[in-house]
């Protein structure tokens, strides 16, 4: 519905319509958003599940340490990597122009790895036989479920996302890592959970008012 509304809005800024005929409409309320971070055991059971598949548990190592897409990390080749200034260099998406992204010390090590034995860019060309299986067999995914309920590749940024808010990383630095344009857009990767919303609470307890 927002799509048609901007296409009328174009429309009557080149003067093809004298008004837009969407401004009386009530827009229908955005259903709420699922659930995407894993419990600690499910956490744990995916990492199980990926020793048996290192190059995909590479993929995946990556996917939580640095704030790219599948797409960008399946292009990441030798020549984008600068291990002197921890930085690599991706293309930006959505039509953005490319940008450089820190990798950590996880992250260097697989890259060496990934280099050493010349997997880059990531040979994978089955990716969805090999990474839908992994979560079922973790449990994680139903064979029957539905998009809205199982979990998606695209999920790990929330997983990334919410790690470093729960390691106190300021908001707006997440925001730059992701290049985000707008703290709304962070706002739904970056998910709390409760043990980390009782844990804020908690730290009144020492703020005696009096």
């Amino acid at each position: 519905m927002s799509t048609l509304s901007k296409i009328f809005s174009l429309a009557c800024e080149e003067d093809v319509l004298d008004r837009n005929p969407m401004q009386y409409v009530k827009a229908l309320p955005e259903p709420p958003p699922r659930k995407r971070l894993l419990t600690t055991e499910q956490k744990k059971a995916l990492w199980k599940e990926l020793e048996s598949d290192q190059l995909l548990y590479r993929l995946v190592q990556l996917a939580v340490n640095m704030p790219l897409r599948r797409g960008q990390l399946l292009a990441l080749n030798e020549d984008v990597v600068d291990f002197e200034n921890q930085r690599v260099w991706v293309i930006g998406s959505k039509g953005r122009p490319p940008r450089s992204v820190p990798i950590n010390a996880t992250a260097t090590s697989i890259l060496r790895y990934l280099i050493a034995d010349k997997q880059l860019p990531f040979p994978i060309v089955d990716f969805r036989k090999r990474w839908h299986p992994v979560l079922i067999r973790a449990k994680i995914n139903k064979p029957d479920g539905t998009r809205e309920e199982n979990y998606h590749f695209h999920d790990l940024r929330t997983y990334f996302a919410s790690e470093l808010i729960r390691r106190n990383t300021n908001p707006l630095i997440v925001q730059n890592l992701f290049a985000h344009s707008d703290m709304s857009i962070t706002n739904i990767y970056a998910e709390t959970d409760a043990d980390l919303m009782l844990e804020a609470v908690k730290r009144l307890d020492n703020a005696n008012l009096g």
